[in-house]
């Protein structure tokens, strides 16, 4: 996240451009449909159905890889990374639409002179309104704490945004329902189930320091995922088995 001065301001594209989907193939064969909308270095940003990951471009075959490359050539957005127009917002280094390039707060658009944070998901808000927002503990990503609801703030002073609370899990009896959220939507991206022994735990922020601590892993820490794993070569029953943490 970091403060931008504006000192320029150019006019203007109406409205916002919304991002093209298309179908996504693996160098495995798997397929899935969802939307680019970051690139950043050899790794790409892909939303599918209403969440974000990103991968390395060469999971992908060739035609997409040259889909990528043509996308980063046409000039984007810095908040929607939809297509701009010939006209456009400029401040700094990034251009915007028009309607983009407001304050998440008040939803006016910035003017000469004016100073605003912005955080890596494109949101915006006037320094004398960053009060009035909160910024996730796992993503980073500003938030206006008025539209914001009572489970995105905890006890221990954590605050969550809206997509990170969505996919987070916070009571005991919704673990089994992890596998029939998460899985269909990996492997659609071209991830293969582990066989074995899938151990899901619900832990606290103390346990995830400890055990990150033993990995040398910091940072806001979403979670840990640590696999163990056996391979049994010859014999009559040759396999893998793992045990994840």
């Amino acid at each position: 996240m970091f403060i931008i001065r504006l000192n320029l301001l150019l006019v203007v594209v109406p409205l916002c451009a919304h991002l093209e989907g298309r179908t996504w193939t693996t160098t495995s064969g798997s397929k899935s449909e969802g939307e680019l909308f970051e690139v950043v270095g050899d790794r790409i940003g892909l939303r599918i159905r209403g969440r974000e990951y990103h991968f390395s471009i060469g999971r992908f075959i060739p035609a997409d890889q040259a889909y990528v490359k043509q996308w980063m050539q046409t000039p984007r957005c810095g908040a929607c990374s939809g297509t701009l127009g010939t006209r456009s917002v400029k401040a700094g280094k990034a251009s915007y639409h028009t309607a983009c390039f407001r304050c998440m707060v008040t939803r006016r658009n910035f003017g000469p002179g004016d100073r605003f944070r912005k955080d890596d998901w494109g949101g915006m808000v006037h320094v004398d309104h960053f009060s009035a927002t909160g910024v996730c503990g796992t993503c980073s990503r500003i938030f206006p704490k008025r539209s914001a609801i009572k489970e995105q703030f905890f006890a221990d002073g954590r605050i969550t945004c809206g997509p990170c609370l969505k996919d987070g899990i916070f009571k005991l009896d919704l673990l089994h329902q992890v596998d029939k959220r998460i899985w269909p939507s990996l492997m659609e991206a071209g991830f293969d189930k582990p066989r074995g022994e899938l151990e899901l735990l619900l832990v606290d922020r103390g346990t995830l320091t400890r055990e990150a601590s033993k990995i040398n892993a910091s940072g806001n820490l979403r979670g840990l995922t640590l696999t163990k794993y056996k391979v049994v070569k010859g014999g009559n029953n040759p396999r893998t088995t793992f045990n994840h943490r």
